[in-house]
Order: C-alpha cells, then sequence, then structure tokens
C-alpha cells in the first residue's frame, strides 16, 4: 500500500510538471506610448503601441491586431481603433478628441484579442438580467471584466477659454440632475497573508494596506491584538507577524482622526501550508530569495516557479523547510512561487521580483538648450548608446509649462517588467527602479504581496476548463488574430413580437418589455426572487467601523470562488418560465451563410455552409476606415431567390419582415470598464483633483467643478432639478446601437423601434449595478412614446398614434441620444432609486427633412477596419513666420517612428509655437535584442 500511494502522488506530480510545460498559456502585453502627459478638449491624443510575448518580451510573433480604445470619464467607450501591429511590434495611432466630449479623466485601453483568453472573471448579474439575453452564454459573454489589460489614465481639460491659454485648467462634470453622494470619512483596510492563507498554529507574516474612503495611503500605526504595534513603510504598506489559534481572533485596531477602528484579520484554516520570504531585501541578482515553508495537516510535495506563463523550474522538496530557488535561471521582472501537496494540490502561493538589471539600455535624448522664442529652431538629437542602429523610437517634444505631474510615471520597462503583471494601478512605479537600496527592495516586495496576492480555492469542474488539483488549464478561446475576419453564429430565429399602430399607446402604461413580450408570445412568466451571482466578488476592503468589523477572505469572498459563480450565472435559475430569451439554442442543421462587404464603390462576397452548429468565419479584405457588411442566412434550397447577389430577394429591404435565421457576431470587445484608483486621479504636486459641485459660471459649464494649479474651488450644492437637455450623457448612430444590441444577444433579429429603449440603455449601461429594472423613458423628438413604470407625472402624447408608429421605425430614426446620471465606471458608488422617477431618457433623434434611411430585414453593419495613422503637424518656419502669433501647439513634434541611422542615432529639426516655451523630451523604444531604451 505504501508503495502503491507513492507511485500515485509521483504519477500527480509527474503530470502536473508535463502539463505546466506542455501547456504554457503564453500571453501578450501592451504598452503604449503618448505625446504629452495632459490634453485639452480640441486637442489631439497621439499615441504608439507597442505588442511584445509576455514569455521573453520580444516583439510579438502571434497578434497582427491591435484595439485601442478612448473611454470617457464615467465609463462608456468613445472611440475604438483597430491597427496593424508591425513585425518589429508597434504600431501607432491619434484620437481626435471632439468638442461634444466632456472634460474629465479619460482611459486608453488596449489589447489584442489573444489577451481576452486570460484574467477574466463575471460582473455581478441577477438571473432577471440574464432572461434578457437570447441564451445564458451571451449573458455570461456581457457581463465580463478582465485584470491584465493595458490601461492608462490622462486628464483631459475644457477647451481654453482664450485661445492659446493654458494657464488655468478646468475641468466640468457632466450635468446632473442629482448631487454626487458625498463620502463619509472612512478607515479601509485590507489583509493579505503571505502565501495566501493564515493556518492555525503556524507563524505567519501579512502584509496589509490602509487607506481613507477615497483610496488615499495613510501612514498611520495599528496595534495586533492590544500588544503589538505595526506601522506601513510606503504607500500605506507593511507587515507584520501574527499566529492564529484557536484562543484568538487576530484583532487589528487603529486610531485615526479621533476615532477607534478596529478590523479582524481573515479567517485561519486548520490545515494548510504557510511561505515566509526570509530575506526580502535579496537583490536578485547575486542573491537568491529563500523561502521558509510551514505546514501543518498536510506534506508539501514540491514547489514551481513560472515567470509571465512560462515554468522555469520544478523541484521535489523531500522533506525541505525551505525553498531557494536559483535566481540565476529566472529572468527579471515578476516570478510566481507555488508549493504542491502530492496529488498536486496547490497550498501556497506568491510573487517575487527578480531584478538582473539587463532589460534597460540607456538612450539620451537632448535639445540644444530648454528656453525658446517663438518660432525659434529646436535642435532634437537622440543617441543610443549601445550603437543600436535601425531600430524606431517614439518621440515627442513638448512644451513643458503644459505638463502635469502624475502618479503613473513610469516608463516601457517598468510597465512590461512589473505594473503588466500585478492586479490594479500601480502609483509611483518609477520608485521602485530609481535605486537598488534594501528600502526600495522591501517596499517591492510587500508591492508583490499587496497587489500581487492570491488564494487558490478547489475549483468546480468546467467544460471549458481542463483541471489538475487545483491548477486549472483553460481552453484558449481566441486565437491570435492575423487578418480581418468576421466571426459569429446562425441561430434560429424567434417569433419575436413586431410592432403595430394598435401597440403605440401600451408602450407609455408602465408595463415592462419583459411583461409585453411574455403576453404577446403567450407564455406565462413565473415570478421568482432574484438570486444574484457573485455580487460582492472582487471586494477586498475591509471596512472599519467604530465598534468592530468582520473582515472576509481578502479577495473579499466569503465560500465561493470565481469559478463556481460562473456556474452559477451560467447554470442556475428554475423561475424563468419559458419565456423569450431564455436559454434558446442552436440551429439543429447546418446552413448557408452570406457575407458581402461594399468599400467605395467596389465589393466582394462569399457564401459558405455553417459548421458546429452554426458557426462561421469570413476573411475580410483589409481595408482602412469603415466599409458595410451583409450578412445572410438561409436554407441551400432558398439559394438563388436569397442570394444576396441575385437581386431578386423583394423583401431584403423591409425591417418590418422576419429574416429565416437570427445571425449574430461574435463580439469579444469588453463592455464594461474599472472604477478609477484615487492616484488615477490626483495630481502629487496638489494633493487633490476634480472636485464635484455645482455652480453657475456660464453655460456650458454650469453643473460642474473646476480644478485650478493650486487650489480646487467647490461650487454651492443644488437641489434636484430636472435632467438636463442641453448635452447628452451619450450619442450613437442608432443602427449602430441596434447591431450591438443584436450581437450581444438583447435584440433577437427583428427591430422593434417601440420597445427598444430599455434594450438601448441594457446594451450600454449594463443592469447599472441594480436588484431590480431599472425606469426608462423613450422620446421621439420631443415626444414621450414610452415608459416601463409609473411616473410622478402623467405622460402627455401630443401627436396621434398613428403619427408615432410612422416614425417609431429604424428608417425614420438617426441616433439615439441618453440622458441619465448614472456612470458605469463609478458603480459601486451609492445612488437614489425612486420607483417613480426615471433612470435614464433615451431620445430618438429623426433624420432629418422628414427622410428615411434604408434598412434591411437581415444584417447590415458598418465594419470598422483598420484606422489610418495620420502624420503629426510640425510646420517649418525656417523661411517665412506667421502675421499673427497663431501656433498653440502643445506638443511641437511627435514622430513614432524616429528611426535610429547607421551610428544609433537621429536627429531632427523642429520649430517652436507662437510662445516663449521651455521644452522636454520623452522618447520610447526596444533595441534587437529585446532591451528597452531607458531614457537618460
Amino acid at each position: 500500500m505504501p508503495l502503491c500511494s507513492g507511485l500515485l502522488r509521483a504519477d500527480n506530480l509527474d503530470a502536473l510538471e508535463n502539463r505546466l510545460r506542455q501547456n504554457q498559456q503564453i500571453q501578450e502585453k501592451v504598452y503604449v506610448h503618448t505625446d504629452n502627459t495632459c490634453y485639452f478638449i480640441g486637442d489631439t491624443i497621439w499615441y504608439k503601441a507597442y505588442v511584445v510575448r509576455a514569455d521573453n518580451l520580444h516583439p510579438t510573433d502571434m497578434s497582427k491586431m491591435l484595439y485601442v480604445e478612448l473611454l470617457a470619464p464615467d465609463g462608456v467607450v468613445v472611440d475604438r481603433q483597430r491597427v496593424v501591429v508591425s513585425d518589429k511590434n508597434y504600431t501607432c495611432g491619434q484620437f481626435a478628441l471632439k468638442d461634444s466630449l466632456y472634460s474629465g479623466y479619460y482611459e486608453i485601453r488596449a489589447y489584442t484579442r489573444w489577451m481576452l483568453n486570460f484574467n477574466v472573471k463575471l460582473r455581478p448579474y441577477t438571473r432577471d438580467d440574464r432572461a434578457l439575453f437570447y441564451n445564458y452564454q451571451m449573458a455570461a459573454d456581457y457581463y465580463r471584466d478582465w485584470e491584465d489589460l493595458y490601461s492608462r489614465v490622462v486628464p483631459v481639460y475644457s477647451r481654453p477659454r482664450e485661445a492659446g491659454d493654458y494657464d488655468g485648467k478646468y475641468m466640468y462634470a457632466r450635468p446632473k440632475r442629482e448631487a454626487p453622494f458625498v463620502k463619509k470619512d472612512k478607515l479601509l483596510c485590507k489583509f493579505f497573508p503571505e502565501g495566501g492563507t493564515l493556518v492555525e498554529g503556524l507563524k505567519s507574516r501579512v502584509a496589509f494596506e490602509v487607506t481613507d474612503q477615497d483610496g488615499q495611503a495613510l501612514t498611520i500605526g495599528g496595534t495586533l491584538d492590544g500588544k503589538t504595534k505595526f506601522k506601513p513603510t510606503h504607500m500605506g504598506r507593511g507587515t507584520f507577524y501574527y499566529t492564529p489559534s484557536d484562543s484568538t481572533h487576530g484583532r487589528v485596531t487603529f486610531q485615526w482622526k479621533g476615532d477607534k477602528y478596529n478590523f479582524r484579520l481573515p479567517k485561519a484554516e486548520e490545515a494548510g501550508a504557510v511561505l515566509e520570504l526570509q530575506n526580502p531585501d535579496f537583490d536578485g541578482h547575486t542573491q537568491s530569495p529563500t523561502f521558509a515553508l510551514r505546514s501543518r495537516g498536510c506534506a508539501p510535495a514540491a514547489y514551481a516557479v513560472l515567470c509571465r506563463g512560462k515554468l522555469l523550474q520544478f523541484q521535489r522538496l523531500q522533506g525541505s523547510t525551505t525553498v531557494t530557488p536559483d535566481v540565476s535561471q529566472l529572468p527579471t521582472g515578476v516570478n510566481e512561487l507555488m508549493i504542491f501537496d502530492a496529488e498536486a494540490n496547490v497550498l501556497a502561493d506568491r510573487l517575487f521580483f527578480v531584478n538582473h538589471h539587463d532589460m534597460g539600455t540607456p538612450l539620451q535624448v537632448s535639445t540644444d538648450k530648454l528656453d525658446y522664442k517663438p518660432y525659434e529652431p529646436i535642435q532634437l538629437h537622440i543617441a543610443a548608446t549601445d550603437g543600436t542602429s535601425g531600430m524606431p523610437v517614439s518621440v515627442s517634444l513638448r512644451d513643458t509649462r503644459t505638463d502635469d505631474s502624475s502618479y503613473d510615471d513610469g516608463n516601457m520597462l517598468t510597465d512590461l517588467l512589473l505594473s503588466s503583471d500585478l492586479k490594479g494601478f500601480i502609483a509611483s512605479p518609477a520608485y521602485y527602479f530609481a535605486g537598488h537600496d534594501a528600502e526600495r527592495r522591501q517596499a517591492l516586495d510587500v508591492l508583490m504581496l499587496v497587489q500581487g496576492w492570491r488564494k487558490y480555492t478547489p475549483l468546480a469542474t468546467d467544460k471549458k476548463q481542463v483541471g489538475l488539483g487545483q491548477m486549472v488549464f483553460h481552453r484558449l478561446r481566441y486565437t491570435p488574430e492575423k487578418t480581418l475576419t468576421v466571426e459569429g453564429i446562425v441561430r434560429k430565429q424567434l417569433d419575436v413580437p413586431m410592432l403595430f399602430v394598435d401597440d403605440v399607446q401600451g408602450l407609455s402604461s408602465g408595463t415592462s418589455v419583459a411583461s409585453l413580450m411574455a403576453e404577446k408570445a403567450a407564455n406565462a412568466v413565473s415570478q421568482g426572487s432574484i438570486t444574484m451571482s457573485g455580487w460582492n466578488a472582487g471586494n477586498n476592503v475591509a471596512e472599519g467601523s467604530l465598534e468592530d468589523t468582520e473582515n472576509s477572505q481578502p479577495d473579499g469572498s466569503s465560500s465561493t470562488d470565481d469559478a463556481s459563480s460562473d456556474a452559477n450565472a451560467t447554470q442556475t435559475g428554475t423561475s424563468e418560465g419559458s419565456y423569450l430569451g431564455v436559454n434558446q439554442r442552436s440551429i439543429k442543421h447546418e446552413v448557408l451563410i452570406e457575407a458581402e462587404v461594399e468599400k467605395d464603390g467596389m465589393s466582394a462576397g462569399s457564401v459558405q455552409e455553417t459548421h458546429d452548429g452554426g458557426q462561421f468565419l469570413f476573411q475580410i479584405p483589409p481595408f482602412y476606415d469603415k466599409a458595410v457588411l451583409f450578412l445572410t442566412a438561409y436554407d441551400r434550397k432558398d439559394s438563388l431567390k436569397r442570394c444576396l447577389t441575385a437581386g431578386q430577394d423583394k423583401y431584403r429591404f423591409d425591417e418590418e419582415r422576419y429574416p429565416d435565421y437570427y445571425v449574430t457576431r461574435h463580439l469579444f470587445y469588453p463592455v464594461f470598464a474599472h472604477p478609477y484608483n484615487y492616484y488615477q486621479t490626483h495630481l502629487p504636486d496638489i494633493g487633490t483633483s476634480l472636485v464635484i459641485g455645482e455652480d453657475s459660471i456660464d453655460n456650458s459649464s454650469s453643473d460642474g467643478a473646476r480644478t485650478l494649479r493650486n487650489i480646487s474651488v467647490k461650487a454651492k450644492r443644488r437641489t434636484r432639478r430636472a435632467l438636463d437637455y442641453s448635452k447628452p450623457a451619450y450619442v450613437a448612430d442608432a443602427y449602430d446601437i441596434y447591431n450591438e444590441a443584436t450581437d450581444r444577444g438583447l435584440s433577437w433579429g427583428v427591430i422593434n423601434m417601440g420597445a427598444f429603449p430599455p434594450t438601448a440603455c441594457q446594451t450600454v449601461y449594463g443592469n447599472m449595478n441594480r436588484y431590480r429594472s431599472y425606469n426608462v423613458v423613450g422620446k421621439l423628438d420631443r415626444y414621450t412614446f414610452y415608459t416601463n413604470f409609473i411616473p410622478m407625472q402623467d405622460i402627455i402624447k401630443n401627436r396621434s398614434d398613428a403619427a408615432l408608429f410612422k416614425d417609431l421605425h429604424l428608417n425614420r430614426v438617426d441616433s439615439i441620444r441618453f440622458y441619465t446620471d448614472f456612470e458605469p465606471r463609478n458603480y459601486t458608488d451609492r445612488h437614489t432609486e425612486q420607483l417613480n422617477l426615471e433612470d435614464v431618457v433615451v431620445v430618438y433623434v429623426p433624420v432629418a427633412d422628414d427622410g428615411k434611411r434604408f434598412t434591411y430585414r437581415d444584417r447590415r453593419i458598418m465594419l470598422d477596419g483598420f484606422t489610418y495613422p495620420e502624420e503629426h503637424y510640425s510646420p517649418d518656419y525656417s523661411t517665412q513666420k506667421p502675421a499673427e502669433p497663431t501656433d498653440y501647439r502643445r506638443t511641437l513634434y511627435w514622430n513614432p517612428n524616429a528611426v535610429l541611422d547607421e551610428n544609433g542615432e537621429f536627429t531632427a529639426t523642429v520649430y517652436n509655437n507662437s510662445k516663449d516655451t521651455r521644452v522636454k523630451v520623452s522618447a520610447a523604444g526596444q533595441a534587437a535584442d529585446g532591451k528597452f531604451f531607458v531614457q537618460e
């Protein structure tokens, strides 16, 4: 028996090692270099993006397409670009900041489709939310979040009141009906046991982070169990030792602003293992890290070290109580140590940073002087000190007088080696690389414990996962994109109720869309209690009270892990009934799917048979800007009359006809944005940023607040008032909204513009973090035609049902405007819920001059191609200067592809704008050997 048992354990560990070596799920990383540190409405954000393989940080050989998005302060995507990644790993583009945008903090988000395979989890949604989708999988695909996408936040100020006057920087909040929620002073604390868990009777090192209610780090010290005192060492973070037992509860106490706050540590496990890095100031080059391993009720059998998805070391422990990975075999960057038992279960896990100082190469960047007169020439010089030649470098020369300091002070090296491997935003990453002293190395290790903390729990089985112990290997859903494609699935067409003139009167009766559809489809809806799917997932903050606060696990979970939450979200539910939209299945037989692309008077088409239950994929010829895509599906027997090229389909332009099949594209774009970190929206030299208030400043900014260089002015708050219709929260083409709703599974192949307002809201805003359906008002121009609740005032319609019915068609609607106080990015903030007050007003804007647009029974989509990279304007004043001082460029020179010559140098002559200027240069790039240029 002992021999067989030993063989079994060896087989499990061998299988684990083989799986780790053979199934290396290599990710990609992105870094974006921008031309400036802040912007004004009317500016252009110029960027260059670098894409590398995560395992070796060399130019990627996987993806050839990158998606770069610009997100508004409230979290809505205002622009998305698809750009081509060159063989040397870079691409470039630009975002124009239109006058229709609000000022505020904007997010630049970038990712490849391959990156969406990793670090994805479900957002909270209810069973009733799920019932709005065609099937459960489409609901789960919609409510997703990713942790590892590139993100950078930049301030965008209002357009200067006078052209070229950048001395005053103003941000105005979007007009809102309600005063914003004002957070009360509150102390927050998180605890992170080293290795993942606390175990009874085992001494453990526990990292902590203490902040105020906004997330600003505090330097106050605390007391453990009334005896041991401790205090933070950097950014409100530090460590203390703790040995849990049955007789102690691990109570931590802080004194702050005259009040006493108590927190309890996470509950200790009866059995498990803990790790302790005994030399947290190891230099990572000549000295290896040494980890003490303590266990109770289990037997650690092996350890593995991984870096960026690649297995580097795997060793049996053979009873050893220390682990010392060979640092010479580990690359510079974040490494992961995992401890396993004989059954390949994870007992402990933690990240540690190794720095061989081998990933940076100096780049000398200089100008002939710093200060320049108007139109004066500027001599720019760049040199790679190692003589690297032929490599493109992105370089920006800007007026530094308008710069903003930022806690996002890293560069390409800090981002790809550190920030991209940890959760959340890292404030001041340059600090950890600014020196090699023991204090910085210890602070870096605490950073690993806090933002790199993880805990493995038993995982539920899932058809999309291959498990071995607690290690789960996901079957990768997306392949690296090499060319333009259109992928999707053909589904059976449901008997979706269309709008008839007799239905118009009932649209404003307060009846919900689901009830209307259920009634028309003659399917009774069984009402049940709402069940939440992981509503509190990801909340790892223990909020201290003046009396006591119980703290759950540091990841915010109680006993439910992400995998089981996913299973609940996609499998449970017995009370929706059988009305439309509840988990519809795939087609029973394969059909023909036809695609036709039209661009600049030219067209290309293709027909194929679906496979695997309706799946299809078309390769599209590359193009810039936009093209029109037509998609239609039909049975083979109908191919002659339904073929697009035959032109015999007389109902093709009739939006009120049912298509043969419901055709959807696979949309993989993320829908939601993460809340901002305190340090992403505050400036180091001021310590504060946008202060929300309300006062009358001028007609364009009467609902905002202003940020000055040295002071923030908070205006007087006003009482509740009506929605401000002077500027919508979001505007989109009506056809585009309908297409996205259809592809997401919220609109099922036939458009009903009368009942579409809540569908449009759900497409843009999700469930607004509500337990109940939110209140929607639909307006056609000035006339209210739709409500799904009983409003405070009676709805007065000044048009006949027949007149409204004529205009409630997609061919009569040009765009859709959304008016709401809700901000998707700040979904965790409190907001008022009133049963008789609208949450969102949807306004249909008719086609001008009582006109119509072409609409189709089948799918007609404005397909995004590649974004064309524009050239930055850089005038030559060597022969003639302008008569008037109207050159107000803040970025004087932007070149995303400044190629180093055979001597490793690049020179350029640039001309100043029409003002006295002090200049600053920023540059980024990667050498041929994979090292990152570090600007000296």
